[in-house]
């Protein structure tokens, strides 16, 4: 599956512009080999890829072709996103930590 194909999960082998993502400011993205995660400058967080183990953060374990804002508690302003294997982690502006998907 390639993530960065956005509309399919089909494979893209040279650089192409991901159209979903066009009028959105990204100040930080990160990504493993099977979902993609970014924080923009409104410090929405968007994550998008395979859903296995709930790694999107979504409540649900659907994946998705193209992005999804994530909805987060109270006033947690993202600072940094991380992907690991089958988890997700969004660091705070205050260094607090949200993590989902299979963790330890």
């Amino acid at each position: 599956m390639a993530v960065s194909d956005m509309g399919n999960f089909n494979d893209v082998t040279q650089p192409k512009i991901v159209e979903a993502l066009l009028g959105y400011e990204l100040v930080q993205v990160s990504c493993d080999a099977s979902h993609v995660l970014a924080v923009t400058n409104d410090r929405e967080i968007l994550f998008w890829g395979r859903g296995d183990n709930g790694r999107l953060g979504l409540g649900i374990q659907d994946s998705h072709n193209s992005p999804q804002q994530v909805c987060v508690p109270g006033e947690f302003e993202a600072h940094r996103v991380l992907c690991g294997v089958d988890c997700s982690m969004v660091i705070s502006t205050h260094n607090s930590i949200l993590a989902c998907g299979s963790i330890g």
